[in-house]
């Protein structure tokens, strides 16, 4: 078996009662409630066309997840997003990053760098410098169209780094992907498209067992969001993303 094949096995075994089964089960309160609230304010704010409800999700998010952006600044943020979501409504909420696969990298790019460069330039006069809100406003566009945006996490990046290494993947760079400018988001929508072609002989497993999460917890789940949960969860151990083969109901001990 090739690591290919290695890696589309222990995804699998993470979606069939493994990884990603546990990271709802062993924290049932915080996660499964959190999942759930982000789906539904998200989908109350589609419904919205002032995007009202944007700076108390950014809050939520930035709190959630800890991505250490200032409070004082998520106002600024907040009427970023607004201004470049109404610009692109209909696309964002239309497209799928694995449809028109060659354009929507460079789509997503676009817009998490816009972002960026509009708060960033609202900004410019505090002191200490403002922080990039990179992890932060990719968290909220993922939420916003989950079959769009992949999240990026430092964590996550970790095993983007192993995967690249042992698969020896071209045209992507995790080094770029971490950029916090937004310059490399291109890069990380190129991988998971490569991982979607690298499933494809388990696609209809992969779609059941994600079908299956979405019942058995009541929640949207994603492609995106699979890949997202298998590679935070392991965190870049080599031996997690090529070897893992724990099938059964979660260990409520482990992370």
């Amino acid at each position: 078996m090739n690591d290919r094949e290695k890696l589309t096995n222990s995804f699998v075994n993470s979606l069939n009662y493994g990884f990603v089964w546990s990271y709802f089960c062993i924290d049932k309160t915080k996660n499964k409630k959190n999942e759930h609230k982000l789906r539904k304010d998200l989908n109350e704010l589609r419904e919205d066309p002032t995007l009202g409800g944007t700076e108390a999700l950014l809050e939520f998010l930035n709190s959630f997840y800890n991505t250490r952006f200032k409070k004082e600044h998520l106002g600024s943020l907040s009427e970023s997003l607004k201004s470049i979501i109404k610009r692109n409504q209909d696309r964002l909420l239309r497209e799928n990053l694995f449809e028109n696969g060659s354009e929507n990298p460079h789509f997503c790019q676009g817009i998490i760098q816009k972002i960026i460069q509009d708060v960033i330039q609202e900004l410019k006069d505090c002191k200490p410098k403002a922080k990039r809100p990179y992890s932060l406003v990719t968290k909220f566009m993922h939420f916003y169209n989950p079959e769009l945006f992949p999240i990026f996490d430092s964590q996550a990046n970790k095993s983007w780094k192993v995967v690249e290494e042992c698969l020896n993947l071209t045209g992507y760079s995790s080094e770029k992907g971490k950029k916090t400018d937004g310059i490399g988001y291109g890069d990380i929508c190129k991988l998971y498209l490569k991982l979607r072609e690298i499933i494809e002989p388990q696609r209809e497993k992969v779609e059941g067992l994600i079908e299956n999460i979405e019942t058995t917890f009541n929640i949207e789940f994603s492609i995106l969001d699979a890949f997202d949960k298998f590679f935070w969860l392991a965190s870049g151990q080599e031996e997690f993303l090529f070897d893992y083969n724990y099938i059964g109901p979660p260990d409520p001990g482990h992370r």
